[in-house]
Order: structure tokens, then sequence, then C-alpha cells
């Protein structure tokens, strides 16, 4: 019994690490191959304006909404407590960190990992159990690439607006509780905000977006070929990617705070 339970032990180990070991090589190519020319033939093209369309373009006013109402219900609360407490000196720090910072990449990560990613990898593995998807290493990357850089692209430009509609929000917010004119909260705002907000942001809206769309991708390949299987399969897939981006979501909390 000891044995046969160290031998499961084992060799689930040993699948943990040839699968990590299998993801880090795909994602090592895929970052490669970002920067190959030849890369980017003319079906990778067309698949990634198609790929933009369908995660920026097609649901943009259901996002907007979204992004409205979760962002100026969270905003309008956080700027209640900084009242409440008499901490307004920290008003513009405190609305460019949740924006920028945190709200609007996990937001948009979000979205589009429960709108583009669900659907990508649904897609992918009806394609798999069909026998239509080639896993070899090129015509892995002309699924991968367009893929991914349309969520990077996408991520970057959505986060990009729903930080503006949190930042007009904060306006409303600020002139309601404190009688703020434009101008006084515009230069709260330009006084608050730094470089690393910046780099911050860009880094963590790439990086969601890649992830949004690298690992529908990768477990999509990865999955049995069961049709039976399929939705839960799916639902499998889209709670590891909801743990990975929460995990970088609290994880670049912890490095921000050092």
């Amino acid at each position: 019994m000891i044995k046969s339970i160290i031998e499961n032990i084992g060799g689930k180990t040993i699948d943990a690490f040839v699968s990590i070991f299998s993801a880090l090589k795909i994602t090592f190519l895929s970052v490669v191959f970002l920067f190959f020319p030849t890369s980017y033939k003319q079906q990778a093209r067309e698949t990634l304006v198609k790929q933009i369309y369908f995660t920026a373009l097609e649901p943009l006013a259901l996002f907007l909404f979204l992004a409205f109402l979760f962002g100026t219900s969270i905003l309008g609360a956080i700027i209640s407590l900084i009242i409440e407490y008499n901490l307004q000196d920290k008003i513009g720090l405190t609305i460019i960190k949740f924006s920028i910072n945190e709200f609007a990449p996990f937001f948009t990560a979000l979205f589009i990992a429960l709108h583009s990613g669900a659907h990508i990898n649904v897609n992918l593995m009806q394609k798999k159990q069909d026998n239509k998807l080639e896993t070899s290493t090129e015509s892995l990357m002309q699924i991968l690439l367009p893929r991914v850089l349309a969520g990077m692209f996408s991520t970057l430009i959505l986060s990009a607006l729903v930080a503006t509609i949190v930042l007009m929000s904060g306006y409303v917010f600020t002139l309601f509780y404190l009688n703020m004119e434009l101008n006084g909260y515009i230069y709260t705002l330009m006084r608050a905000i730094e470089p690393s907000d910046l780099f911050v942001f860009i880094t963590k809206t790439l990086l969601f977006g890649f992830l949004s769309m690298f690992i529908p991708v990768y477990l999509a390949i990865k999955s049995q070929n069961k049709p039976e299987l399929l939705a839960n399969t799916l639902l499998k897939n889209m709670l590891k990617l909801l743990v990975v981006l929460f995990f970088i979501e609290v994880l670049s909390l912890v490095l921000q705070s050092l």
C-alpha cells in the first residue's frame, strides 16, 4: 500500500514537471517567434485582425458598461471611506493606484479571459477532436502568435479605456464629496502619478493579455481527445486561467508594497 502511494505521488510529480517544462518551452518559443517576420504570414495576419475584432470591438459596448458599473461603484466606495477617515490628502494617489495599477488591467484581463479565452479554448478543442488541429511547432506558432498579439493589444487598449472611465468618474465623486473643480482634480492626479505607475500598467496589461490567450490555446492543445469531457475540460481550463490571473494580481500587489 505504501509502495503504491509513493509510486502514485512520484508519477504525479513527474507529470507535473513535464507539464511545466512543456509550458515553459512553448512560452519561450512564442516570445522568440514574436520577433520573427516570417511568423506573420497572410493567414496569421488575417487571424490577428479577426481576433482583435472579436476580442476588443465586438463586445465593446458590454465591456464599457460593465467597466463603468463596477469601476464607479468600487471607486465611489473607496472615496467615501477616504473622506470618512479624513484621508483627503491621499485621494489622488488612491485614485491613480486603483484605476491605473489595479482595476483597469485586472478587470480587462478577466473580461477577455471569460469572453475570448473560453471561446478560443472550446474552438481549438473541437478542432482537435475532429483531427483538424496540427501540433507541429510551425503550426502551433501560427495558431498561437496572432491570438497572443491580439490579446496583448486588446488588453492594453481596453485597459486604457477602463482607466479613463474610472478617472472621469473619480472627478464626479470628488466634485460631489469635496466640491473639487476640474482643474484642481487634474492637478491632484498629475501630482500623484509617477512613471512607475505607467510602467506597472503597461507591464501588467501586456502580461495579462499574453496569458489570457496563451493558456487557453496551450490547454486546448494538451486536452484529451474525448468529446464527452468537453464541457468539463472547458470549466477546468477556465478555472486554471483565473487562478493564474488572480495569482499574478496578488503577486503584483505584494511587489508594489515592498
